[in-house]
């Protein structure tokens, strides 16, 4: 079902794109010489043709069939339905007027998209919504979870249920005490949480022992250095420096990311020589004051042959006394812009920046 809605087939093909369009004014209240069958929905009346309806409802289409009661009907009651519901989920299928699908009517046409078995409007539904996942709360995402099993979304379901193992156990309780979770989903959120923790695991092996492996390898110096940071932070992130721009002593290329619950950022651009290159970290200014923080880092340049190795360049770096700023400088690389070593790319330097990092406060 995930691929289906990513990729689409015969049904999800004659769905629009989901959009925010602005409400059409078209409000079904007014007959004219189209409509032919009246829907009755809180003693209003909606003017619809029985036509387009029987085309995009498989529901409707058996009601206004011979064996059915509303075939020489010219009006029909719907009890329990809303007025402004019905409206907008007319003005979604209506060729001429199809609204997009929004935070504001998606959880009004989705309940009647399912009733009455319009597929392509339930699709778009369904896609709305597998498009919010990212920015809801933990609640929120269990009542998600509530109306993948209710309305049958497939992908929706998945992917709420990919998501939730993500999360707590204690999580997962509280949402089956205040709502109706189904046994077979609480088994597959609780499978996923399951493997995801024997992966963990299994990577923490792989880690263990990669560690030491390389650690082995290293002088008692190198070694000694390593141990020493042992209960400190990390960080790694990749870098594509332009070549082109480095040839200009003014130009910081930059990267943003998260070092000790601070806002950092790592910078690099050339300095004096074309072959010299000038490394910098800065620390929100406004964290720091009052503590000391040590870092240890490498600086690697991605080699794509076989017959040069990465370039490395191993620094340390203290912030203290409010200081925020802190430079490396990298000299005499002329290796590396030699487009036939293979350290260039596609004009571009492929790099990897890992730090090792502590705060205490100062003395």
């Amino acid at each position: 079902m995930d691929s289906y809605l990513r990729t689409g087939n015969d049904e999800s093909e004659k769905c629009e794109s989901v959009s925010s369009a602005s409400k059409p004014t078209f409000d079904f209240t007014e007959r004219t010489w189209k409509e032919d069958f009246t829907l009755i929905v809180e003693d209003k009346k909606l003017y619809v043709t029985k036509a387009l309806l029987a085309l995009v409802s498989p529901v409707f289409e058996k009601m206004f069939q011979s064996d059915f009661k509303e075939k020489d009907q010219t009006e029909m009651e719907l009890p329990g339905k809303k007025f402004d519901d019905m409206q907008d989920f007319l003005r979604c299928i209506y060729p001429s007027i199809t609204s997009g699908i929004s935070e504001q009517n998606v959880y009004k046409v989705l309940p009647l998209a399912d009733e009455y078995q319009v597929s392509c409007l339930k699709t778009k539904c369904e896609i709305f919504l597998i498009n919010r996942l990212e920015e809801l709360s933990t609640d929120e995402l269990y009542d998600m979870l509530q109306h993948a099993t209710t309305y049958n979304l497939d992908g929706l379901l998945e992917k709420c249920i990919t998501k939730i193992s993500y999360g707590t156990v204690a999580d997962l309780d509280i949402a089956i005490e205040r709502s109706s979770v189904p046994l077979k989903t609480i088994c597959a959120i609780q499978d996923k949480m399951v493997r995801r923790l024997e992966e963990t695991e299994k990577e923490k092996r792989w880690f263990e022992a990669a560690y030491k492996f390389l650690l082995s390898g290293l002088k008692a110096a190198e070694t000694r250095e390593i141990e020493a940071c042992a209960g400190w932070t990390g960080a790694s992130l990749e870098l594509s420096l332009v070549v082109k721009e480095l040839k200009y002593q003014d130009i910081w290329q930059s990267r943003e990311f998260r070092l000790l619950g601070m806002d950092a950022k790592c910078s690099v651009k050339r300095y004096n020589s074309y072959s010299n290159l000038q490394l910098q970290l800065s620390i929100d200014e406004n964290k720091i004051d009052g503590f000391t923080i040590s870092i240890v880092g490498r600086f690697v340049i991605k080699n794509g042959t076989t017959k040069n190795e990465n370039f490395t360049n191993t620094f340390k770096m203290t912030f203290k006394d409010g200081s925020s700023t802190q430079l490396h400088y990298m000299f005499n690389n002329d290796i590396l812009f030699n487009v036939a070593e293979g350290y260039i790319y596609q004009g571009k330097f492929e790099a990897e920046i890992h730090l090792l990092a502590e705060m205490h406060k100062s003395q």
